[in-house]
């Protein structure tokens, strides 16, 4: 997902924004070649897809 910024958006309020939390922080800098975390109005921030990798658990029984 491409996300344009916008005034006054930054950059850890984006990824808390699209992911929930903030686990991929450094995953996004890297994906978008960031080395400083001041993002420019208009700038294109790209927030990779990522697969829920959360196990269910079944409930119930012992057997």
């Amino acid at each position: 997902m491409i996300v344009v910024v916008t005034q006054k958006q930054r950059l850890d309020e984006l990824i808390f924004s699209h992911y929930g939390d903030l686990v991929h922080f450094t995953d996004v800098l890297e994906a978008n070649n960031i080395t400083e975390v001041h993002l420019e109005v208009g700038q294109k921030i790209e927030l990779p897809e990522y697969e829920d990798d959360t196990e269910s658990i079944e409930t119930g029984g012992l057997w």
